[in-house]
């Protein structure tokens, strides 16, 4: 579990990545982040083996925990599937062939993306 100072006062950052290369980064400071196939998700994810409205994030008090919204083919993380899970920094998620990597961050722009790389929730698809 993350420290209650790392999750409380620092900014949500995942790392979608597809076989090993970052597809794209997010920064988030929102209570509840949305994942799956539907188009009003805030990670947007196309592919086999993804729900419509796969799993969230939610930050509650001191935690964000990955809570699994009962998907068909689950949300895994560090390898283990799991329903709940409070998350720390440097947690791997696997939905479907994607991986988000977590990570909380003192603030939304120092530096937290690759040049070219935007932070917008665009609909990424399974090549």
């Amino acid at each position: 579990m993350a420290s209650n100072q790392e999750v409380s006062r620092k900014a949500l950052l995942l790392r979608l990545i597809l076989n090993g290369k970052v597809l794209r980064t997010f920064a988030f400071d929102q209570d509840v982040v949305r994942i799956g196939r539907d188009a009003r998700a805030d990670v947007h994810l196309v592919g086999a083996g993804i729900s419509r409205l796969h799993c969230k994030l939610e930050r509650l008090n001191d935690t964000v925990a990955l809570v699994d919204n009962g998907s068909t083919n689950g949300t895994w993380v560090d390898a283990k599937r799991v329903r709940y899970e409070e998350l720390k920094s440097g947690d791997v998620v696997r939905i479907g062939v994607f991986e988000l990597h977590v990570f909380f961050v003192s603030t939304r722009h120092d530096n937290l993306f690759a040049p070219g790389e935007a932070s917008s929730s665009p609909t990424l698809r399974m090549p």
